[in-house]
């Protein structure tokens, strides 16, 4: 049995789901869904960030941030680039 299961945020507007392996937001029994607000999306950035190659390192904040940008037209995509690595 999994201890400390993953969080899964899901974007309620898009139904996007991430699944952050290692954060314990989630209670053993089962799993917890909750919107997702800017730590979050620091976090997402910060792992992101973490990728060694370039194009790739790319390409997922450009599929992140556009996700993001369509379920909230609000979303900084610029600052979420640039928090990205890119």
């Amino acid at each position: 049995m999994l201890n400390n299961p993953p969080a899964l945020l899901v974007c309620s507007a898009t139904g996007v789901s991430f699944t952050l392996a290692g954060q314990n937001t989630a209670t053993p029994s089962h799993t917890k869904e909750q919107n997702m607000d800017k730590e979050h999306f620091e976090l997402i950035a910060q792992y992101i960030n973490g990728i060694m190659d370039p194009h790739a390192r790319m390409q997922a904040a450009i599929a992140v941030g556009s996700a993001c940008r369509v379920a909230n037209p609000l979303f900084d995509v610029d600052r979420f680039y640039s928090a990205c690595g890119i």
